[in-house]
């Protein structure tokens, strides 16, 4: 044992209690010598007789680390699964508690784990800016958003359709499909409508499929509807564009969730069709995704109005196409270059 890294304070005190063991000092001596009580004393001089150069060196010296479990090679090695390739601290720190069977991983212990074992590039800290506050109400507000994404790691992108409560953060609604198409969106949201009812208002962009861009003046257009916007009219539902990608910030937040989440998820199930992927949506990812990140209202009050029988029954109705056209005195209709004649009603003879 050598005592070159004990500091001068340190070996003053081992000298008083040196001498006060061999009776060159008495009790009283050492206590003002040293400024502490007569119970510390005598604690110094057990401790220097039982194990006397274990006394120089802090106790938790021997002691196991209590962040030890990141610095085995065993979880090193099942982080370097190739199963688990580009998992995020949160996610893998899940699944490696399922296969090693631990209580507890602290992702934040992970992440600087995966950061020493260069398996993790840390982020740049951003700019926090403020963000709209949430609805008071469940289902007041219903923000709707699309992303294309390399979903089943097959090297095709395909189109995830999302609906998430802006009070409650929680997933009402979440499907695949091929394209962001006028026909996928009514499906979607028929679906929704059915399950659901319907919510005060919808939250989403200014893609063309919800809202007409042209900026010239149409005198014989003026509503500049489409065929989307002019049926939540229809239905009573107010519709609300967003003028900026930040301005949806809850479900754009929560792609990048799924974007991570949701690929791993998919791959460990092995789910490589929209049709089983959709059935792991609805009957597990999105009740997991809910339990673990959702939150409650603000109010218990429930904003949600049901669907009439003639909606349902004339729900595809109201995304047809309209346009307005006069009769001629002929019975005919021009419409797109072409002229449609109206037969006139058969009259019987009694």
């Amino acid at each position: 044992m050598t005592f070159t890294n004990i500091t001068d304070k340190t070996m003053t005190k081992i000298l008083i209690i040196k001498q006060l063991i061999d009776w060159t000092i008495s009790l009283q001596q050492a206590i003002k010598k040293l400024n502490k009580s007569e119970r510390t004393i005598y604690r110094y001089k057990k401790a220097f007789i039982e194990h006397w150069y274990k006394w120089l060196i802090h106790w938790l010296t021997w002691k196991p680390s209590n962040n030890k479990i990141y610095k085995t090679d065993k979880l090193k090695k099942f982080a370097l699964k190739k199963k688990y390739s580009w998992f995020l601290p949160t996610l893998l720190a899940e699944e490696l508690e399922k296969e090693l069977g631990w209580w507890k991983i602290n992702p934040e212990s992970l992440r600087l784990a995966m950061i020493r074992w260069w398996i993790r590039v840390p982020k740049q800290r951003k700019i926090k800016k403020q963000k709209r506050t949430r609805r008071q109400h469940h289902w007041e507000l219903i923000q709707f958003d699309w992303s294309y994404h390399n979903w089943f790691e097959d090297w095709i992108e395909r189109c995830l359709l999302l609906a998430i409560d802006d009070a409650t953060s929680q997933i009402k609604l979440a499907k695949f499909s091929k394209w962001e198409s006028l026909e996928d969106i009514i499906d979607f949201w028929k679906e929704y409508f059915e399950l659901f009812w319907k919510p005060s208002a919808i939250y989403l962009d200014k893609h063309a499929t919800y809202k007409v861009n042209n900026n010239n003046n149409d005198m014989f257009d003026k509503e500049k509807l489409t065929r989307f916007s002019r049926a939540m009219g229809k239905l009573w539902v107010l519709v609300i564009y967003a003028n900026t990608p930040e301005a949806k910030w809850r479900v754009e937040r929560s792609f990048r969730t799924h974007q991570d989440r949701l690929v791993k998820k998919l791959r460990l199930a092995w789910i490589k069709s929209v049709t089983k992927a959709n059935s792991y949506l609805k009957d597990a990812y999105i009740p997991e995704h809910n339990k673990k990140y959702s939150i409650k209202a603000v109010s218990d009050k429930d904003l949600h109005v049901p669907l009439s029988n003639q909606e349902k029954t004339n729900f595809y109705w109201y995304f047809a196409k309209e346009s307005i056209r006069k009769i001629r005195r002929d019975g005919t209709v021009h419409y797109n270059n072409k002229v449609y004649q109206i037969k006139k009603p058969e009259t019987r003879k009694i």
